[in-house]
């Protein structure tokens, strides 16, 4: 069962760690089989660091509440790019009331859902978390001109964007006609 859990989970270090254990086991009975224990032992040893390190990479770049490329990202593809672009920042009003009304874990799933919203009505935009309530879409070799039109998707999906909070702990994104915005 944990080895289930752990290779369906989204963990590299729960991933990593069922991988390691295994190699121990193996060294355990490699003993038995008349084999030298150690190269098992260190691959487990080189498993759990390697998946410290994917983690950690992992966090550097991702954001973990939007699953969105995070500041560190951005910063990356700022400097590839060339002398014209484009960069929407996009805030979230009243995410900080939802969380003191509804509890931080609501407000990262409210964040989370706006997030996709964002992400498929932005286009050819690339979208990055920036903070708490901040997003950014950045517009490689795109005039200001032309992301009117996406931004405006943007601002009239999250606009229609309405949630429904099931059993106090689950936010459910209840689909609605963008033109019937209230």
């Amino acid at each position: 069962l944990q080895i289930t859990h752990a290779l369906s989970a989204d963990s590299e270090i729960e991933k990593g760690f069922v991988w390691a254990q295994i190699a121990v086991v193996v060294a355990l009975y490699s003993v038995q089989m008349g084999w030298e224990p150690r190269p098992f032992l260190a691959l487990a040893g080189v498993i759990i660091v390697m998946s410290l390190m994917q983690t950690s990479y992992r966090s550097s770049f991702r954001d973990e509440t939007t699953k969105l490329p995070g500041s560190r990202a951005f910063e990356m593809a700022a400097k590839r790019l060339g002398r014209r672009y484009s960069l929407a920042i996009v805030e979230i009003d009243q995410l900080k009331e939802t969380n003191n009304h509804y509890g931080r874990s609501i407000g990262d799933q409210v964040l989370a859902l706006v997030a996709k919203k964002i992400v498929h009505a932005s286009g050819r935009g690339k979208v990055f978390a920036h903070d708490a309530e901040h997003f950014l879409i950045l517009f490689p070799a795109t005039s200001p001109q032309n992301t009117l039109v996406p931004l405006e998707r943007v601002r009239k999906a999250v606009e229609a964007a309405c949630f429904v909070l099931q059993n106090r702990k689950l936010v459910r994104d209840v689909r609605r006609p963008v033109g019937n915005a209230d």
